[in-house]
């Protein structure tokens, strides 16, 4: 949720909403189309650490994820969940 401000130009409310649904807001779509070439002038920065710091540990967990059905973190709520998940299944 996104706490209105008196020095901001954007109402306060939740971000997708926001986004999806100018109209509630008194607000208006600014998005604008773009062309593939125009995306491609920016190629991708590769990734050049593992998210958590170690590669062979980083695919470790993935695996552990994948075999076990467990779903990527959204929220922070969720990631902390996980995280103890994870390290529970794991015994790390």
């Amino acid at each position: 949720m996104l706490q209105p401000s008196k020095t901001a130009s954007c109402p306060g409310g939740v971000p997708n909403e926001l986004y999806y649904l100018p109209h509630r807001f008194d607000s208006r779509d600014c998005g604008f189309q773009i062309e593939q070439t125009q995306l491609d002038a920016f190629p991708e920065a590769p990734l050049t650490r593992a998210p958590c710091g170690d590669a062979n540990m980083q695919e470790y967990l993935d695996l552990t994820m994948q075999s076990n059905q467990l779903q990527k973190a959204e929220y922070w709520q969720s990631a902390t969940e996980l995280y103890l998940k994870l390290k529970e299944i794991t015994q790390l």
